[in-house]
């Protein structure tokens, strides 16, 4: 609290000092502080060494990689790009029929798909869901992940939802505060569990619910109609015999 977006890393290559200008993913920023495993504040950190960064100007994807460049102004260019071509792929995603066409594709008989982003705590639980889920399609619903990643559920997340109707999933992770707003905004399904088996079981809920429910006529009384009368602004208004 109070320090602004903060990045756990693992230093693989050379040596990362203080105010060094930095890249992670769609962000960038300048380092104004660096902390090791112990919170102690240190000046520069080398290969194999955790560390903790202050200043990048927004919460990157666990996973993604850290890169110093030469100054501010490379890193904000090459932040501004990713970020610019993240949103043109996410804008440029499938889409998905509206639903009277997913309905109507049901009723003749066709699959149709449930499009969904995953997002999880560790890469390692972003596979084993993945996995999970891929096993759950349905004769006629299938499963189509449009995303995966590790972290929480981002704008981006949302904006490619909104682009292809997709439903985000979440497991041991929450939307942003920044999405939050989008989501209710944009009316975006989000399922969010810790417990896989109550993630599954959710799942396995709406693919259910995307099933046409079969009609069948059930007769709840029968009537004899005796006489009818017509009454003006009211219509015709019959006398019956209940039978049943």
């Amino acid at each position: 609290k109070g320090r602004g977006a903060l990045a756990s890393v693992i230093i693989k290559e050379g040596t990362l000092k203080l105010k060094d200008a930095i890249i992670c993913g769609i962000y960038s920023g300048r380092i104004r502080a660096l902390f090791d495993h112990l919170g102690r504040q240190v000046e520069e950190v080398g290969p194999s060494m955790p560390v903790e960064v202050i200043g990048l100007d927004g919460v990157p994807d666990a996973g993604e990689e850290m890169i110093a460049v030469e100054d501010e102004r490379s890193a904000k260019l090459v932040s501004e790009h990713r970020a610019e071509k993240k949103r043109s792929m996410s804008l440029a995603g499938p889409i998905s029929a509206s639903m009277e066409d997913l309905l109507k594709k049901m009723e003749q008989g066709e699959k149709t798909e449930l499009n969904l982003i995953i997002k999880a705590d560790t890469n390692g639980a972003v596979e084993a869901v993945r996995d999970s889920v891929l096993k759950m399609s349905l004769e006629r619903a299938e499963i189509k992940i449009l995303h995966t990643g590790s972290g929480a559920i981002t704008e981006n997340d949302v904006l490619l939802a909104e682009a292809s109707k997709a439903v985000i999933i979440g497991f041991g992770v929450r939307p942003e505060s920044k999405a939050n707003k989008l989501i209710e905004e944009k009316g975006i399904k989000v399922y969010c569990h810790r417990i896989i088996y109550e993630l599954l079981d959710e799942l396995d809920r709406i693919l259910k619910g995307m099933f046409v429910p079969e009609k069948a006529e059930r007769i709840l009384g029968r009537a004899e109609v005796k006489q009818t009368f017509n009454i003006s602004k009211v219509g015709t208004i019959a006398g019956v015999f209940v039978q049943e």
